[in-house]
């Protein structure tokens, strides 16, 4: 697995901010705090973590993310519902969260090391 700084570093210009984009994002991130930015979905990162506010594990993997310099897109999928529809396929009912997307692929309740041997792979 490649260094943190270095996946930080993958050429997006991104890391160690906070990424909001509008409408699909559930305001969790601007909770933990961090620079806010707001972006086209053609200039978003890699990683998308789907998630509602409530859920205390999405908050604390966000966190992590942030603090490897990580940048990703948040997606509240109570907001968002054919994104929660997604999960429940992939899941065979239940929409867990959080998931995260990487490269097209759904990691379901990920830890922080499966989120960065994913983006390993995807680079």
């Amino acid at each position: 697995m490649p260094p943190l700084a270095a996946l930080a570093r993958a050429g997006n210009g991104f890391s160690g901010h906070r990424l909001n984009l509008s409408s699909t994002d559930c305001g969790c991130c601007t909770a933990l705090g961090g620079t806010d930015l707001t972006m086209n979905e053609s200039e978003a990162p890699g990683v998308i973590v789907y998630s509602t506010t409530y859920c205390g594990h999405c908050v604390r993997l966000k966190r992590q993310l942030e603090e490897a310099g990580i940048p990703y897109r948040s997606i509240d999928i109570d907001m968002n519902e054919r994104y929660g529809d997604r999960i429940a396929r992939v899941t065979g009912g239940p929409r867990i969260v959080p998931t995260v997307e990487v490269a097209e692929r759904l990691l379901v309740n990920p830890t922080l090391g499966e989120v960065l041997d994913a983006l390993a792979l995807g680079n």
